[in-house]
């Protein structure tokens, strides 16, 4: 798959498990918005800008930052105003994470699932926070 079909698979495996939870999951018209899903919860809506990731090392690995497709020097980061943290899919472990922006780096963000002493990943399975 090139980059692309994963973020679009990341997307839709995403709102999937955000279905199967109970929620409405709404999508932009356009691509001109830094989120890629909203979801409906109790509380309000959730903006959601969504990442594939890496499996390295048993680790979950993803990009914190949006990276244009002509030129990838010209990363920038996110901000409150436009996404409220990432849902991330991991295709090997077959599992979503939330992690809200304020918990996010600025660059690449590790999680580390099967080592909850060090890194509380639970903490970010996207069930435990959206149930």
């Amino acid at each position: 798959m090139n980059t692309n079909d994963k973020g679009n698979h990341a997307e839709l495996r995403v709102a999937a498990r955000l279905k199967s939870l109970g929620y409405t999951v709404l999508t932009p018209f356009a691509e001109e918005t830094k989120y890629d899903i909203v979801v409906d919860t109790d509380d309000g809506f959730v903006k959601m800008q969504v990442k594939s990731s890496n499996l390295k090392d048993g680790r979950v690995v993803f990009n914190c930052h949006s990276t244009p497709w002509v030129d990838a020097s010209e990363a920038t980061q996110y901000t409150a105003d436009e996404i409220d943290g990432f849902a991330v899919f991991n295709n090997s472990r077959d599992e979503c994470y939330w992690v809200p922006l304020e918990d996010a780096n600025d660059y690449t963000m590790t999680l580390n699932p099967d080592d909850n002493s060090k890194h509380p990943t639970c903490d970010y399975l996207l069930e435990n926070n959206f149930s």
